[in-house]
């Protein structure tokens, strides 16, 4: 029978640096997974390296002596598995944005999750962590053909996870703050289309109420047009029928309803963008 002695340190704050001797008696020596446990052979005095004993975290039987810092899933919480992708002392938890999502969890994908910004409620939104440096979230989508009672920034219509139905966050009343917009033209789903543009926007445009906003900056992301005139001015944002978007500070018609942008003019390119008559999609960062 093969012996080998071990030597562990059994220290409190009373009595540091006590030991005591453990003797456990091995029947074999063998290539199995304690092995590494056996007594060296003679001649050879060395331990085992804390590499080999600790060289992945696995299933194997020397899990147990894995080291803390292969563990990367907090326990008892697997922040795929929660709704706002996050887990904090052991249970699920919330970003408060799309934007501080992305910050600290640069892999997270684009898709619906709980969000909770400080001490406001918990909402769904639907966040794009891809286009344009991620971190936005869907505030508006039309749907061809479509209307609805209430869509404006103050309105809650719809749900994000329906797309056969125009959607509106009601952004002004969830406390999330912004200063940028992404305004264009969708596909299918939340893909984005063919036009896409990036407007900067005063961080008080809740307060535009009723008269408009001068978009401060507007950048192309997708397409061939450069700073369409008709995103020029947002705002009206107490108005339930659209998001308004306008060359001129008067309140119109135009903007992004239930069904659709309403963005005439011609040349296309030189007023709206190519968007007038395209469904839909804002989101805010």
């Amino acid at each position: 029978m093969r012996r080998t002695a071990f030597t562990f340190a059994l220290c409190s704050a009373v009595a540091a640096g006590c030991t005591q001797d453990f003797t456990i008696f091995d029947p074999a020596a063998d290539s199995s997974a304690d092995a590494l446990f056996e007594a060296a052979p003679p001649g050879d005095a060395s331990p085992p390296s804390d590499a080999a004993l600790d060289a992945t975290l696995d299933s194997a039987p020397d899990a147990p002596f894995d080291a803390p810092k292969d563990v990367v899933v907090e326990a008892g919480c697997n922040p795929a598995a929660c709704p706002g992708h996050r887990c904090t002392a052991g249970v699920c938890d919330d970003y408060a944005s799309c934007v501080d999502m992305h910050a600290q969890d640069p892999s997270a994908p684009s898709g619906a999750y709980e969000l909770r910004p400080g001490d406001a409620s918990v909402y769904t939104a639907y966040c794009d962590q891809t286009t344009s440096g991620g971190g936005f979230t869907l505030v508006a989508r039309s749907v061809l053909g479509q209307s609805a009672a209430s869509f404006g920034w103050g309105s809650a219509t719809g749900t994000v996870a329906d797309d056969t139905k125009p959607y509106a966050l009601g952004v002004l009343g969830v406390g999330l703050s912004f200063t940028e917009l992404l305004v264009g033209s969708y596909s299918t789903g939340k893909t984005w289309g063919a036009n896409i543009y990036r407007l900067t926007v005063p961080q008080s445009l809740a307060s535009c109420a009723t008269s408009a906003c001068a978009v401060t900056a507007i950048s192309t992301v997708l397409g061939s047009c450069t700073s369409p005139p008709r995103l020029a001015q947002a705002g009206f944002t107490s108005q339930a029928a659209q998001f308004f978007f306008d060359g001129t500070a008067t309140l119109s018609g135009n903007g992004l309803l239930p069904g659709g942008f309403s963005l005439p003019g011609n040349p296309p390119c030189n007023n709206g963008g190519k968007l007038d008559g395209t469904q839909g999609m804002i989101f805010v960062r």
